[in-house]
């Protein structure tokens, strides 16, 4: 996924890393993510959003990586990457199931 100049990658390792476009030099990176079976990550609004493998999705921020929030699919795993449309985050577990999430930003 791409936004603000940066490219952000969740590798199959499990560390979600941000890379700066034009000069490929790493910003950051998280490896509390490690053997998770992350899904894709998507950008949503200023954050990113990525699930794993038991349908927790983490929402990162896109400036440092740190946490802003998490939560469960509750159908199970993820693998696909989560869509983000406007205020709402679409999440298509495993099982076929899609739930609709409402992302809220209570930023200023």
């Amino acid at each position: 996924a791409c936004a603000l100049g940066s490219l952000f990658v969740a590798g199959t390792d499990g560390v979600v890393s941000a890379w700066d476009r034009r000069s490929g030099v790493e910003r950051w990176s998280i490896d509390s993510l490690r053997h998770r079976q992350l899904s894709p990550v998507t950008v949503a609004s200023r954050y990113l959003v990525l699930c794993d493998g038991e349908g927790w999705c983490q929402v990162l921020t896109q400036h440092e990586g740190s946490y802003a929030s998490r939560f469960r699919h509750g159908h199970g795993g993820v693998s696909a990457a989560p869509i983000a449309a406007g205020e709402r985050l679409y999440i298509y577990g495993d099982s076929g199931v899609v739930e609709a999430w409402r992302l809220i930003d209570s930023a200023p």
